[in-house]
């Protein structure tokens, strides 16, 4: 009742149980919720959720945004946003390589 009220926490919260239940799809949709009230720990799961592919379809360049957003929202979340994006970074840069060189990645 409290995340259909407005309430950022309750909507992340909601959002974080029904990912570990395992709907992933229900789950970002709570967690949109909460990102649209400006909620960084929740526009960071959805972030999280983007590069991943839970509940939505992977797109790394919608992480990497979501990322920022969530350092826009919150200065506490500028550290956990930098180690988040060295990884996606590294995740891009791997998944360009095998782009280009197939085989390259099964060598790393």
């Amino acid at each position: 009742l409290a995340a259909k009220q407005g309430n950022a926490d309750a909507a992340l919260r909601l959002g974080d149980m029904t990912l570990r239940a395992g709907d992933a799809a229900r789950a970002v949709g709570h967690y949109q919720a909460a990102h649209e009230l400006r909620h960084a720990q929740a526009t960071f799961a959805l972030a999280w959720c983007y590069q991943r592919g839970l509940g939505v379809r992977r797109d790394l360049h919608l992480a990497k945004r979501h990322f920022g957003l969530a350092a826009e929202a919150d200065a506490d979340a500028a550290w956990p946003v930098r180690l988040a994006l060295g990884l996606l970074y590294a995740e891009w840069g791997l998944q360009e390589a095998a782009r280009r060189r197939p085989g390259a990645a099964a060598r790393l």
